[in-house]
């Protein structure tokens, strides 16, 4: 009977023994398992950083190209726009304008996408814009200098016409006192000089013939 007894309880120990194997082993798994999926998510985690490292990465060096792209063709519209700008002398007070209106014009459109011919089109229009006070100027200014100089330059030739008018004149007077005046030929050389003073002094060139003749005799008579 007794060795019944021992024999069920050990029986019952071992089983419990068994039991408490399988604890721990289901224990290990689950452990070794959470750990696994732990690992598994740490990894999935470093990846998703890094793939988003990346994609940022990219997205600034593509951000980085557009901006450059557009401050290339903001310079070249720039350029453009006062390169062989013609004949008009432009202040550098107003290029600068020009230029700061043009960066602020194309730096609020998308010039990446536009073509050059119309980022370059949008830049002169911008440019003539602030330009025209500046040209207007100038070209009153043009304006009054070629009125200056055609008053100047009708000036010079009316006094260079009634130069030879007055030239022309006085020889006519000087022939006029050898034909009508007899004059002694030791006496001609005062009376000339007395004759072309007078003359020097009293016309114009816009007097006439008869007008001449009246002052020479006076000149001579007298």
């Amino acid at each position: 009977m007794r060795e019944r007894v021992l024999a069920e309880r050990l029986r019952l120990e071992l089983r419990q023994a068994e039991a408490e194997h399988r604890r721990l082993d289901e224990e290990k798994a689950d452990a070794e398992r959470m750990a696994r999926e732990d690992e598994e998510r740490a990894r999935l985690w470093d990846a998703r950083r890094e793939r988003a490292e990346r994609e940022s990465l990219l997205a600034e060096e593509r951000r980085e190209k557009t901006r450059r792209l557009s401050r290339e063709k903001i310079q070249k519209a720039k350029d453009a726009a006062f390169g062989g700008f013609g004949s008009f002398d432009l202040p550098k007070e107003a290029e600068a304008k020009a230029r700061v209106a043009i960066e602020k014009e194309l730096s609020g459109l998308p010039v990446h996408d536009l073509p050059q011919d119309e980022i370059d089109e949008i830049a002169r229009g911008v440019r003539d814009s602030v330009c025209a006070p500046y040209r207007r100027i100038q070209k009153q200014r043009e304006e009054a200098e070629a009125r200056r100089r055609g008053i100047e330059d009708e000036r010079r030739a009316r006094k260079f016409a009634l130069t030879l008018k007055k030239s022309a004149l006085v020889s006519y007077a000087l022939d006029y006192v050898r034909e009508e005046w007899e004059i002694n030929p030791l006496d001609w050389p005062e009376v000339k000089q007395e004759i072309e003073t007078a003359l020097d002094r009293e016309i114009s060139g816009d007097e006439s013939k008869d007008d001449v003749r009246e002052m020479v005799d006076e000149v001579v008579g007298g």
